[in-house]
Order: C-alpha cells, then sequence, then structure tokens
C-alpha cells in the first residue's frame, strides 16, 4: 500500500482531479436518485469520502495529534493490551502526554482500529487515517436515516451531504488538523448511536436498547465521558414514553460493560499513568493547557466557518420554526460544555456537527419550497458555502513538497537498536521505523553510556 500511495503523492494534480470528478459524479446522482431512500444517502455519503480518501494520501504524518496516535497504533500490533509511545527509553523523560513509555492519553479504541489497519496494510499513513474515513462515510449515512425519521427524507439527504463534506470532519478524519482521528471516530459513533436510539424510539426492543448501549460504550473508549453524549438524546427522544425507560438502563448497563474494564485495567496495570491522566483531564476543565484558550463564545462564533456563512439564520430559523428536541439537544450539549470548559480547540465541538448539519438541511428544503428568489438563493448558500470551505480544506493540487521530503529524510534512518538525538520530528521516526527518537541532545558522558549499552546514535532531521 505505501507504494500507491507514493505513486498517488508523486501525481497529485491527477488524484485530486479524479476525486474532484468522482465527489460531482457522486453527490448528482444522489439528487437525480433523491427518491431512493437508501441509494442516494449512500451516494451523498461516498461524495465526501472521494475528498476523505484523495486527502488521506499524504504520504506524511501530520503535527502534533496524529503522529502520536499513529506511532502508539503501530505499537499496539505488537501488544494491544500496552499503549506505548517508547518502545525503550534509553533517556529519562517528563512525565507529560507526549513523552514517556506507557501512553495512555486517549482511550484505545480508535488506535486499535489504526492498528487493525496498519497490520492489514503495513505501516503506511493511509493506513492510519482509513478507519476514520469509512466511519465518516457511515456517519454521513446514518445522518440521512436519522432525518428521514425525525425531520424528512430531503432534510435528512440534504444534512447527509452536508456531513460528508465538512471541511473540518474531512481535516479530521485524514488526519490533518489537532485532535484528528480520536474526534472523527468519537463524531461518528455519536452519530451511529443516536440513530440506534432514533430506531428504538421508532420501534423499541432490548436488542436495539442493547446496541445503542454498545455504540455508545465504543464512543466513551474513544473519548472518555463524553462519549455518553447519545443517552442524552436518547432520553429526550423517550421523554414521554416512559414506559421505556427501563431499555435507557439496559443501554447504560451494556455501555459500562464495554467501556469499565478498560478502566480498571489501566487504573491497575498503571497506575501512576492512570492517576497522572485522570488529573490532566480534570485540569482541561478549570484551566486552559497548552495556551488553547478562548472564551465561552469560542466555538458559536466558529459556526459560520464551520458551517457555512448562512448556517446562524438557518439554526436559528429551525429552533424558531420547526424545534425538534432531540436535534437541538443533541447540538447544544457539546456546544454549552465545551465553551464552560477552559481548554479550547476548534473541534472539540464536531460531536454536534451531524444535528447541526440537519437543521441546516431542514432549512435549505424549507427555503427552496418558498420560490421566491431570495429564499432559493438562501437555500443555495447553505450548501454552497460549506462546499466552498471543503475545497479550502482539501488544498487540491497542493504538492506539500516540503512536508514529504522531510518524510523522504526520516523514512531512511537507520532501525534496530538505534537512538536519534537531536531530532526536530521524533515522533514521526519512531512510526517509520524500531527506533527510538528524542528532540534533545544528550551529553556525552551521556552519549559514552548509550553506545556502550549497544546503542547506535544518529542525528535526527
Amino acid at each position: 500500500m505505501e507504494w500507491l500511495q507514493g505513486l498517488a503523492q508523486d501525481h497529485k494534480p491527477v488524484l485530486d482531479a479524479c476525486a474532484g470528478m468522482t465527489a460531482i459524479l457522486l453527490a448528482a446522482g444522489a439528487f437525480r436518485w433523491r427518491a431512493h431512500v437508501r441509494l442516494a444517502p449512500w451516494l451523498a455519503a461516498a461524495s465526501g469520502t472521494a475528498l476523505a480518501l484523495a486527502m488521506s494520501m499524504d504520504d506524511f504524518l501530520h503535527p502534533w495529534d496524529e503522529r502520536y496516535h499513529a506511532v502508539v497504533a503501530r505499537h499496539l500490533i505488537s501488544h494491544p493490551l500496552v499503549p506505548t509511545l517508547y518502545e525503550e527509553t534509553p533517556l529519562p523523560m517528563a512525565p507529560v502526554w507526549g513523552s514517556g513509555h506507557v501512553w495512555i492519553h486517549k482511550p484505545p479504541f480508535p488506535l486499535w482500529l489504526m492498528a487493525a489497519s496498519l497490520r492489514l496494510l503495513g505501516t503506511c499513513e493511509f493506513a492510519v487515517r482509513l478507519p476514520s474515513v469509512l466511519l465518516l462515510a457511515a456517519c454521513a449515512f446514518a445522518t440521512a436515516r436519522i432525518g428521514s425519521r425525525l425531520l424528512d427524507e430531503r432534510a435528512g439527504l440534504i444534512g447527509a451531504f452536508l456531513v460528508a463534506v465538512n471541511g473540518n470532519l474531512l481535516d479530521l478524519a485524514s488526519g490533518r488538523k489537532p485532535t484528528d482521528h480520536v474526534d472523527s471516530v468519537l463524531t461518528s459513533l455519536t452519530c451511529l448511536a443516536v440513530w440506534s436510539a432514533v430506531e428504538h424510539a421508532a420501534r423499541p426492543s432490548r436488542r436495539r436498547a442493547a446496541l445503542t448501549g454498545l455504540v455508545a460504550g465504543l464512543a466513551v473508549l474513544t473519548k472518555w465521558l463524553v462519549g455518553l453524549l447519545p443517552f442524552a438524546v436518547w432520553a429526550v427522544l423517550l421523554r414521554r414514553r416512559r414506559e421505556r425507560w427501563p431499555d435507557l438502563l439496559i443501554g447504560l448497563a451494556v455501555c459500562a460493560m464495554v467501556a469499565a474494564p478498560w478502566q480498571i485495567y489501566v487504573a491497575h496495570a498503571f497506575p501512576a499513568e492512570a492517576a497522572f491522566e485522570a488529573a490532566h483531564r480534570t485540569r482541561h476543565l478549570f484551566e486552559p493547557l497548552d495556551g488553547h484558550v478562548g472564551s465561552a463564545l469560542f466555538y458559536l462564533i466558529r459556526i459560520p466557518r464551520t458551517f457555512g456563512e448562512a448556517s446562524p439564520l438557518a439554526l436559528l430559523w429551525f429552533c424558531w420554526k420547526r424545534r425538534e428536541p432531540a436535534l437541538i439537544a443533541w447540538a447544544a450539549l457539546p456546544y454549552a460544555f465545551f465553551g464552560a470548559v477552559a481548554t479550547k480547540m476548534e473541534n472539540y465541538a464536531m460531536p454536534a456537527a451531524p444535528a447541526m448539519a440537519l437543521m441546516i438541511g431542514w432549512a435549505a428544503v424549507g427555503a427552496w419550497r418558498w420560490r421566491a428568489f431570495w429564499m432559493r438563493a438562501f437555500a443555495a448558500a447553505l450548501v454552497a458555502l460549506p462546499v466552498r470551505y471543503a475545497v479550502e480544506r482539501w488544498k487540491p493540487f497542493h504538492r506539500f513538497e516540503e512536508e514529504r521530503a522531510v518524510a523522504r529524510t526520516v523514512r531512511a534512518l537507520p532501525a534496530g537498536q538505534v537512538l536519534v538525538i537531536g531530532a526536530q520530528h521524533f515522533i514521526e521516526a519512531m512510526f517509520y521505523g524500531d527506533r527510538a527518537a528524542y528532540l534533545e541532545v544528550p551529553d556525552s558522558t551521556t552519549l559514552q553510556r548509550l553506545r556502550a549499552e549497544g546503542w547506535r546514535v544518529e542525528g535526527g532531521p
């Protein structure tokens, strides 16, 4: 797979042109066969997947989170229950999230998905991103099915398309932005769990209740208690059907059975690391870590950029005219919670994206039905502006020559009992081969000791 990815990047203009034409044809097909309730959503989802696959062909690891997740996932192939960043630690490191032997800064489920993909496709960047891309396609389809239940088929179809081509979600699935695959998988699992909850509300059964709890449990195994958001939406759906509340308890029990064993395991297997990470998560609530600061309006003022400049009007119209409680709760809770949390990062609120897309889709359908020119222009803007933003995030025909050159240099480093020092790209160095790499340069006495222990010392790029 690595050679194919390199070939695709060597001919990136051709790749991007093919991806763009495929996306246009699939979107046109979704519109043409919009009456087909199963086919049309898949075509809408696939239109965005074509772009996501093209973005995922970048043959280098992106800065910050993706490179850490990729290294830990690669190591999980050998020991699935021991997440490690450094396989060996020849130099001492401070107990911070970006260093150390055992790495439990994030729960394991997205890392397990990446590890399985790496095992299947080999050590390449595309394998790291493929699970997020596939789950994003499933998320878009689930959005359409939720929309058909709570709103109507056309609103669901447009919502699915808006999820599939959302610039932030494409960036996350392709690893280009911080929080990358963790938040991408979380958003997709949240949407799938809500879909299961919506189906349960329409046709109650204990099997559907258990399925909702299972998917929500995987969401908790993706990003801690944020994964419980589907239960809030589910409770709103069942607010007038108290006879079905025992099913909600079944879902919670299944969720606990899925998520709790890992928490118990890491607390016993890695008590020091678990305590450090628990304290670190708590600090996110009360202090802005790593310079990620912002006001209570941090996420709200980014809605126009995330969902299109016309989206605030659509959301206000929906809340005034349609007022579907489950969708409003789904959208409002992440924005309210992360708005109150001290540490702010742009994509923390993205689990709300499918609900936002459905509300915007409903407004687009309603505005188009008015037939007045200005209303139809408004409806077109609700779809066209997010597409424009997706193209900006996609960066078609941009060749990333500098990033590719760095990756080639890092791949060429020797592997084995090798210690790379003074490396600006030390995390990537451990993804492309079995070696330890550090930004720091040890003193001569430490280097002499390491060489005596059998380490081959190399300078890093």
